[in-house]
């Protein structure tokens, strides 16, 4: 079967383009919004100028380290009193 010359080889590249253009730009802002910063930034690089999104993405992980935050119960207690 030769997948190739087929329609089919085609709509595979662009599903993967699509998947990988919607799903990298949802994990760098996560990723960013876990550490403090303005995960949108990161999100809109990421997603409108790829190369230089991930390279800024990448830079700004080795220098932010993940934000710590108190478990929900602990901050219920603390309101309360």
């Amino acid at each position: 079967m030769e997948v190739s010359g087929s329609p089919w080889y085609f709509l595979v590249w662009v599903v993967a383009y699509a998947l990988l253009n919607l799903w990298l730009p949802v994990v760098a802002k996560r990723d960013m919004d876990r550490r403090g910063q303005p995960g949108w930034r990161y999100d809109v690089m990421v997603w409108l100028i790829l190369p230089i999104g991930l390279l800024a993405w990448w830079v700004a992980r080795r220098r932010h380290p993940v934000v710590e935050r108190p478990p929900k119960a602990a901050v219920a207690n603390r309101r309360s009193s």
